[in-house]
């Protein structure tokens, strides 16, 4: 008679001889080590399952050998050495980092070496030497870097002209009281009378209660400076220049009011026609411009005038600077 002993590492069930009985012998399935149980604890074939030492009921035997079962298959899961399959996927993700690592590195070599070749392409030129300019009336050098601009004048066509030269003279007043014709008295050191004007650098040099502030072409220049009243008639600042027939001209002025009462509000008459109007600012020392482009017609002279509208005795206080008419010299 045959004993039936279920392995308890796989769950399969083996047949042994009863001589067997008491020993430790290999499982024809898994190869582990079962031990044949003594002829009263086994299950003999032929005989009904009993619930004994080392075997088991109907119910308790299916549960354990599905437990067993499983926790077998874990177990040479995890002992069975990875799969071919396994080696190439591993083999593969590496050398898609050593890929990403060289083009990262090659990327930044790359880089590199354009931004040392942006960095030489842009390496600054050396500084060149300040230019200067002597003025007319004295022996004041100034840095060009602090000469005002001039506008880049057009035509309305948006077409540049050939040649913009400068018609007016002694447009800033760096010559002092050169150059022009006014219906003012001039009035030096002193503009607290109505109608003066006086050529200064600050307004207070002529006035107590005058703003500090320095003239629009470099700050440190010189400026016609008016007290202005009830004379809308009278000439601030006039100058006839010759111009040639049929050129466009651009005539540009700046103002500032040196007291912020009542600002002046500037008429410019060419040939004695309005051209344009300015104002000047409440705020003392903020300089306006007036830019206007003007045509000379069958004009061979311009008789350019500036004109106070503002009839204010209070007040009524303002300082012109850098009149300009830029255009084609005459033929």
């Amino acid at each position: 008679m045959a004993i039936r002993v279920a392995c308890s590492h796989c769950g399969s069930r083996e047949a042994f001889d009863e001589a067997d009985a008491g020993r430790t012998l290999a499982c024809n399935r898994c190869g582990e080590s079962v031990r044949v149980p003594d002829d009263d604890a086994g299950v003999h074939e032929g005989a009904p399952p009993s619930k004994r030492r080392g075997g088991y009921d109907d119910d308790d035997d299916r549960r354990s050998r599905d437990r067993d079962r499983d926790r077998d298959r874990m177990r040479r899961r995890r002992d069975v050495p990875p799969s071919n399959t396994n080696t190439v996927i591993l083999i593969s993700v590496a050398a898609m980092v050593l890929l990403m690592c060289l083009g990262g590195a090659a990327s930044s070599f790359v880089f590199f070496l354009f931004a040392e070749e942006q960095e030489i392409a842009i390496q600054p030129m050396e500084p060149m030497p300040d230019i200067v300019f002597e003025r007319p009336d004295d022996d004041l050098k100034v840095p060009i870097g602090f000469e005002a601009p001039r506008p880049f004048d057009h035509l309305p066509d948006g077409k540049a002209h050939a040649d913009r030269e400068e018609r007016i003279v002694n447009g800033d007043f760096e010559q002092g009281r050169v150059g022009f014709r006014t219906q003012y008295t001039f009035s030096p050191g002193n503009l607290r009378p109505e109608l003066a004007y006086d050529i200064v650098q600050r307004p207070t040099e002529a006035h107590a209660d005058a703003a500090a502030f320095g003239d629009h072409t470099t700050g440190k220049g010189n400026m016609l400076m008016v007290n202005g009243g009830q004379a809308i008639n009278h000439v601030v600042w006039g100058q006839t220049t010759t111009v040639r027939p049929g050129g466009e001209y651009t005539f540009t002025l700046w103002v500032a009011s040196w007291t912020p009462i009542s600002p002046a509000q500037l008429d410019v008459r060419v040939n004695g026609k309005s051209i344009g109007q300015v104002a000047a600012s409440p705020n003392p020392g903020q300089w306006n411009q007036l830019r206007v482009v003007w045509n000379a017609g069958d004009n061979r002279s311009a008789n350019i005038e500036i004109f106070d509208l503002n009839q204010a005795f209070s007040g009524n206080d303002f300082a012109i600077d850098d009149v300009s008419l830029r255009g084609p010299a005459p033929e």
